[in-house]
């Protein structure tokens, strides 16, 4: 059936409300698009590799990568090569095995592809990964460049017990200069959430497979499909849902090819959508995907943004739904409902405006005929030559979760003609379907100039670590530099404007219509603040900005079967706490917005997932960063401009205290500073007497808080003469807090002080119960008493301290009289829970309600006075603030660790050390006359009797194959260097390895040539 054309107008609405709004819809689309041939003005003469999967009619769907089966393929998907004739050949058979993820070399005469070596259902591990070849098209001869190579963390797990799981080298992607970068699982790790099947992370090596090195460090859960853009950064979709976010969310990411340099392009701010493949216009444009995950086979709408934001206007839009610079979404919604998108690129638009990105069956092209045909959604972008689009469109319903589900995806390759929007489906060209398979991956066999106008993507120097950055880092170091500009320049609020005349984003008192910014404890808040995009702990002042605490992540090995447990499912290590707060003759120095300066400058290990926490002066966090960052040996970065600062201008760095040459960088790769009360304060002169705090300096390298050995001794002095149940008594609040008894595999006082919570549903017997009508403490709450991550808003936190700690008062939110009690709701003194409230009413009281603060300090000082317990003292409190503001961390080994046998638990060391040549450089180099290494491990140190150097050439009276190590010279603190007695005037290669004191070794193998300078 045909249908006449009529455009859809759905796009941009200058002043659409806060959340949703009805969109007037035409009622009839075109779902046919004419073959390309029709069109005379495209200019189709060249060739298409695709791949050709296999597809079992309208009655059965097919598997397509997607964000969270990036792995699960059908078997029997080919690589094929389209001719514009619409003949075609087979270049690879998929066999048992299936293709995936072609990219044609800059030259059009290659095209790399990923190989599934066994795609059946149930394969033997050993057979189920993925590996990447390239094939020159002139000759079809084929070249293996990866080999299903396994590098797990050697000391973090027993690998001897588990069995290999399918290492997957996926999304071949190439470098200008002759590189490639990569996805690889081969480091062992596994998905920190539950949705993706396999931990990817970004590796670069040179095109014929020498030289891999694991860039993406801050791949912490998982990366997907690097893309090069003209100006030479790279574009990955990352799993972002990193602490208390949403399980589901991707964003998208650039990075520089050595690693350095990352930043957001699309950031995650929605509940449960992917932004996942993308691809680049000739005219610079991008155009990336936004689907709903696992039920839509990765089919979705297009979104087209420029590669970087306009001159003098900021980056991105704010979190303010209204605010008028944030695209509203066709897209997301089903029945022409439209959503903002907060934080929304400058200049984005939707380019495709018909097609669905949500869970929902794609709309009926005649909207009054729900029987009607439907418009379908598309996948798999592709720039091609003049500014045309490539794309796999399915028409029909393309999804698997709402009716109608059938027919099945259909994909076949059509055209988008000029980059630019179109309205329905008939407005694209068909290049090919055939409804016995599934066409995906199209990609213009032409050479990359053709398209963009220059023979390859602008090469970016890598770092070069050569000590010019800064005098903090000497060349060949292990370490970095990362700082900020301003704490007060923030935009943490979930859904918060920047009121003029400042530049922090601000809570305005309100909620949306789906009540997310309730921000009661009972109230699950997954619906913004921290599970989307906040990340702020309670209502504060800029005033209350004291500190910065830095965290180092770690993710878990495979085969360990993850012996801890937090709130995050990652190891939380603190690298320092940094004040602020600067003060010069009586007064706070002020930054470029006007403000005290709170900018800050510290050296930190390279090569190792951190994040942020600000903190109060008792150590409470204020809010959170939850996104891994990294920094590459010898980066220096400190261009933020300003803590979550998306829609504004930057603050300058260099016009902060930070920048000036007197400011004392915080050098945390050698201690912990960490804060204190100021008694102990052992800084000296330089941290002013006016702060109210002190600052004291740990001899380790990170500090860990962990239950069993930090917190249980707290709680064995202090608290368990009332909180126990072994002298026959009630202990106190029915809390008991020294039984070991296992529960759901913890202990049971962990169990019920930091995880009643988190299996959604609650053992009353331990204590009051909740009275939210779900029967739990709401996903905030991991229980009555510990609110994850926010030690400021747990009510532990606030019997320690003696009063309420949230910027709130008891009377700001209903509470109930009695405890577990919901009947007895009362807010400021007044009853206000009524029986003839509707069942709507009741439950919305009961879901704002909160946790009062009641009594008196804990321990009593009563108790404490009779000599019952011992007081808490300042380092006490803050411990046990410190542990909650990490996610609650106990180690679940710690009782099976020996000498022999090293913890797999919360204590024990799963990020191998970083290591790094800095000479010779990878390729070409112009003379090698030394080699220089930085290495560092910064949890357990190095095992310097490890150390291991060996080339492929004499060095001396040393014949190749020596280990070289001893002949090595400290040049600095983590870097090492070797003088060769001569120049080298050929091609070598380097093998470097060391272990940490864990037993978790790092390997690089550095090859090199020698092109001297031209004269």
């Amino acid at each position: 059936m045909k249908f006449t054309s009529v455009p859809l107008l759905v796009l941009l609405l200058a002043a659409a409300p806060a959340l949703a709004q009805k969109v007037e819809i035409k009622p009839v689309l075109n779902v046919n698009p004419p073959p390309i041939a029709t069109d005379k003005t495209v200019a189709y003469d060249y060739d298409i590799v695709y791949v050709r999967a296999p597809r079992y009619g309208d009655d059965k769907q097919s598997n397509w990568a997607e964000v969270f089966h990036p792995t699960v393929l059908d078997p029997g998907a080919d690589l094929m090569l389209l001719h514009p004739d619409g003949n075609e050949e087979l270049l690879v058979e998929g066999g048992q095995g299936s293709v995936a993820d072609p990219y044609i070399s800059f030259d059009g005469e290659w095209v790399y592809y990923a190989k599934f070596h066994n795609a059946e259902k149930g394969a033997p591990a050993a057979e189920a990964g993925s590996d990447l070849y390239k094939m020159h098209l002139p000759s079809r001869r084929i070249v293996q460049l990866t080999h299903g190579e396994f590098t797990p963390n050697t000391g973090a797990a027993d690998w001897s017990r588990n069995h290999q799981f399918p290492v997957f080298n996926l999304g071949p992607c190439p470098l200008p200069g002759g590189r490639l970068m990569f996805t690889s699982n081969r480091q062992g790790y596994k998905p920190l959430k539950g949705y993706t099947t396999a931990n990817l992370q970004l590796f670069v090596m040179d095109n014929d497979g020498k030289n891999v090195e694991c860039i993406g460090h801050l791949n912490v859960n998982a990366a997907l499909h690097p893309t090069i853009l003209k100006d030479g950064r790279v574009l990955f979709s990352t799993y972002e849902s990193q602490g208390r976010r949403d399980i589901r969310i991707w964003g998208l990411w650039s990075i520089h090819p050595d690693g350095s340099n990352w930043a957001p392009v699309i950031s995650a701010f929605s509940h449960d959508l992917a932004v996942h493949f993308q691809t680049q216009l000739s005219d610079g444009s991008l155009i990336v995907e936004e689907y709903y995950n696992l039920n839509n086979n990765g089919f979705g709408t297009y979104l087209k943004l420029p590669p970087h934001a306009r001159q003098g206007y900021a980056g991105f839009g704010s979190a303010d739904p209204e605010d008028s610079r944030n695209l509203r979404l066709a897209g997301r919604s089903s029945m022409g409902h439209i959503f903002p998108m907060k934080f929304s690129p400058d200049g984005i638009e939707m380019l495709t405006p018909f097609a669905r990105s949500s869970d929902w069956a794609a709309e009926p092209s005649v909207r009054a005929d729900k029987e009607s045909p439907r418009v379908g959604k598309v996948t798999h972008p592709s720039g091609a030559p003049d500014n045309h689009l490539l794309t796999v469109w399915s028409p029909g319903p393309a999804t698997t979760n709402t009716a109608p589900r059938l027919p099945a995806v259909d994909g076949g390759i059509y055209l988008l003609k000029d980059g630019q929007p179109i309205e329905e489906p008939g407005q694209m060209l068909l290049i090919k379907n055939d409804p016995r398979y599934n066409e995906c991956w199209p990609r213009a066999v032409v050479s990359y100039e053709r398209i963009y106008g220059v023979a390859e993507p602008q090469r970016i120097a890598p770092t070069a670590n050569d000590g010019k950055l800064s005098p903090h880092l000497p060349e060949g170091t292990p370490f970095g530099l990362v700082g900020t500009s301003s704490f007060y320049k923030r935009e943490s609020y979930p859904g918060g404007g920047v009121p003029e005349g400042t530049v922090t984003a601000a809570w305005t008192g309100g909620r949306d219509d789906s009540g997310y910014e309730n921000l009661g404890p009972f109230f699950s808040d997954s619906g913004g603040n921290w599970t989307s995009q906040g990340a702020d702990v309670g209502k504060y002042g800029n005033d209350e900005i004291h500190a910065v605490r830095i965290l180092a992540m770690e993710g878990t090995t495979n085969a360990s079967g993850q012996r801890f447990r937090n709130h995050a499912n990652e190891r939380l290590r603190i690298l320092g706490e940094i004040p602020l707060r600067k003060f010069h003759e009586g007064k706070q120095p002020l930054d470029p917005d006007g403000n005290p300066d709170t900018s800050f400058l510290a050296k930190i290990p390279a090569d190792v997932a951190f994040t942020f926490q600000t903190l109060d002066r008792h150590g409470l966090v204020l809010n959170m960063s939850q996104t891994w960052h990294q920094l590459r040996p010898g980066e220096v970065r400190h261009d933020c401009g300003g803590c979550h600062a998306h829609s504004q201008q930057p603050t300058l760095f260099e016009e902060t205290a930070a920048a000036r040459p007197d400011y004392q960088l915080f050098d945390l790769t050698h201690h912990v500073p960490l804060l204190a009360d100021k008694s102990r304060d052992e800084t000296g002169p330089q941290w002013d007497s006016e702060n109210k705090t002190g600052l004291r300096l740990t001899d380790a390298t990170v500090v860990n808080v962990e239950y069993h050995r930090d917190i249980v001794p707290i709680f064995q002095r202090s608290c368990i003469a009332c909180h126990s149940e072994k002298n026959g008594a009630r202990p106190a609040a029915g809390l008991v807090l020294d039984d070991e008894t296992e529960v759901a595999g913890l202990p049971g006082s962990y169990y019920r002080l930091a995880w009643e919570s988190e299996k959604g549903w609650i053992d009353v017997k331990f204590g009051p119960p909740p009275i939210s009508r779900s029967g739990t403490w709401g996903q905030p709450n991991g229980s009555r008493y510990v609110r994850k991550f926010q030690a400021r808003r747990s009510l532990l936190a606030w019997k320690l301290m003696g009063r309420r700690m949230d910027g709130w008062s008891n009377d700001d939110f209903p509470s109930a009289a009695t405890p577990g009690d919901f009947t007895t709701l009362t807010q400021a003194g007044e009853r206000i829970w009524r029986e003839d409230l509707t069942e709507r009413e009741q439950h919305r009281l009961r879901e704002q309600a909160d946790l009062d603060y009641t009594g008196s300090i804990m321990p009593p000082p009563a108790a404490v006075k009779a000599g019952k317990v011992q007081p808490l003292s300042d380092e006490d409190r803050r411990t046990i603030f410190r542990w909650i503001d990490l996610g609650c961390p106990v180690d679940l080994d710690h009782a099976l660790v020996t000498p022999e046998r090293p913890s797999y638990g919360w204590l024990g060391d799963d990020k191998r050390p970083t290591l790094t040549i800095a000479a010779p450089a990878p390729g070409a180099n112009a003379a090698v006359t030394r080699i220089l290494i930085g290495m560092d491990d910064y949890y357990t140190g190095l095992d310097l009797s490890s150390f291991s150097v060996t080339t492929d050439f004499p060095v001396g009276d040393a014949p190749p194959g020596t280990n070289l190590a001893t002949q090595f010279l400290q040049k600095s603190r983590g870097a090492w260097e070797l003088r060769l007695p001569a120049p080298m005037t050929r091609a070598g290669r380097i093998a470097v390895s060391v272990k940490d004191n864990q037993g978790n070794i790092s390997e690089l193998v550095r090859s090199f040539n020698v092109e001297p300078a031209a004269k």
